[in-house]
């Protein structure tokens, strides 16, 4: 088979005219996986899907070749297609800019912007997702943000001048919580409303509200209109904490009210962040994840603890040891765990000391192994029977102990020093700190304190 000069230019000024828009899409957010389908101007199948790491929501992309309000408007009402996002690559027509801006349109224009929110479909040209992406560095992350909840869940007609218009009332709004600037701050969140879906709307205004408390405003009087809290984006998140500076506990209690560990992606903060360190203190009781691991023991570190991140990783250094926290899976640690392999006296007394339930150990000494089991609900190590076994199997250490915690069974691997449960099992973090540590390295009075110490708090609470 032949193919043609003319259908390989063809197929040429497709790829080209694709790879110009994804380009605009991944100025806009960094973070945005563009895919081609292998499909140009189809009427049912988008040309592009965009993604988003750790979320499993999508919004479909189709390029068109005509502006028309009424073709347009047909392929909303054929695709049914949820939150689609149509653009138009010949650009808008030229329309008065506050027709375009969701104000006073009239005629096709104002139907089709009716019919584009109905649908949740956001129509939008090359040039106006690149306005999206033009930031001053200054607001980059704030302005990143707000593009990223437009391509996310952004609806209606979206023209060049109003996708700059949108993004600058967004840092504007920011800026004015900081502030107090009522004017400012309202108009922000009156934009988001008329723009973005729910959720995207509820995380730019717990945004605003947390950054209106956080300048020192009393939170009762923030101009937002009710809508329920949401928890940050890690951006978010990020620019909170290196933006506000406040002692006040009741704002850290509701920036970690909503937050859980899939909230912390990609992010790495130093332990020097004393904002990461009262957000902690608040979040900590209510926290959950899969795995922790022990990932080294340091005699010269104080016991005072510490948390960081590093690639979204949470880790805290308490007292000589250092934990790491992994949200979903034991291999998203980054760092090799630190081999315990424990006496069976030393285990015996650390569990004792803890009042830990050990309900399964497995002693080995290298070459066989012996598995000792509690057939009748109690713990293992209150049996004296689990001593003599191990002085008969000479040069023995435990190798894997199973913890009961919560009502379920956490193992703990201690040549590795880590610990998880069944496939689908998650636990508090101050569950598996309080459960591992103590029986990877003998705590001093002062570590056990401030392990105590650190979870206070309702982890029911949130």
């Amino acid at each position: 088979m032949v193919t043609s000069h003319s259908a390989l230019d063809a197929a040429s000024s497709i790829d080209a005219v694709q790879q110009e828009i994804i380009e605009s899409f991944t100025q806009v957010d960094s973070d945005v996986g563009v895919h081609k389908t292998g499909y140009f101007n189809h009427t049912y199948t988008p040309d592009l899907v965009l993604q988003w790491p750790g979320q499993k929501a999508e919004r479909h992309v189709f390029l068109r070749a005509s502006d028309n309000e009424g073709y347009l408007r047909e392929d909303i009402d054929l695709l049914g297609d949820k939150d689609p996002i149509f653009v138009p690559l010949n650009g808008l027509s030229d329309q008065d800019e506050e027709q375009v801006a969701h104000t006073s349109a009239t005629g096709d224009a104002a139907t089709l912007e009716t019919a584009s929110r109905s649908a949740r479909a956001l129509i939008t040209e090359p040039r106006s997702i690149r306005a999206l992406g033009e930031t001053a560095q200054q607001v980059q992350r704030i302005k990143s943000l707000s593009a990223r909840a437009v391509l996310q869940g952004g609806a209606g007609i979206i023209s060049p001048a109003f996708a700059s218009s949108f993004n600058e009332a967004i840092a504007e709004g920011f800026r004015g919580a900081l502030l107090g600037d009522e004017a400012a701050t309202g108009n922000a969140v009156r934009l988001t409303f008329d723009v973005l879906d729910e959720k995207r709307t509820a995380q730019l205004n717990e945004l605003l509200q947390a950054a209106w408390v956080g300048g020192g405003q009393v939170s009762s009087s923030f101009p937002g209109l009710g809508f329920p809290g949401s928890a940050l984006e890690p951006e978010a998140l990020l620019l909170l904490l290196d933006t506000v500076s406040v002692e006040d506990n009741e704002f850290w209690q509701r920036l970690a009210r909503n937050l859980e560990m899939k909230h912390f992606s990609g992010l790495t903060i130093a332990a020097q962040n004393e904002g990461f360190q009262q957000l902690m203190r608040a979040a900590a009781p209510r926290l959950r994840a899969k795995a922790a691991r022990t990932v080294g023991v340091d005699a010269s570190v104080n016991a005072a603890a510490v948390w960081a991140l590093n690639k979204g990783v949470l880790s805290l250094g308490l007292g000589r040891a250092r934990l790491d926290f992994a949200a979903r899976s034991v291999s998203d640690f980054g760092s090799e765990g630190y081999e315990a392999s424990p006496s069976v006296r030393s285990f015996v007394r650390r569990a004792k000391s803890a009042e830990l339930d050990v309900r399964r150990v497995v002693l080995s000494d290298g070459e066989r192994s012996l598995e000792y089991v509690s057939e009748d609900g109690t713990s293992v190590v209150d049996d004296a029977r689990i001593q003599s076994l191990a002085e008969d199997f000479d040069g023995s250490t435990v190798a894997r102990a199973v913890v009961a915690v919560e009502g379920r069974d956490l193992g703990i691997a201690f040549d590795s020093s880590t610990g998880s449960g069944h496939t689908r099992s998650i636990f508090y973090v101050s569950t598996l700190a309080h459960a591992l540590l103590p029986l990877v390295v003998d705590l001093s009075a002062e570590e056990a304190s401030e392990l105590r110490d650190l979870f206070e708090g309702d982890e029911g609470d949130g």
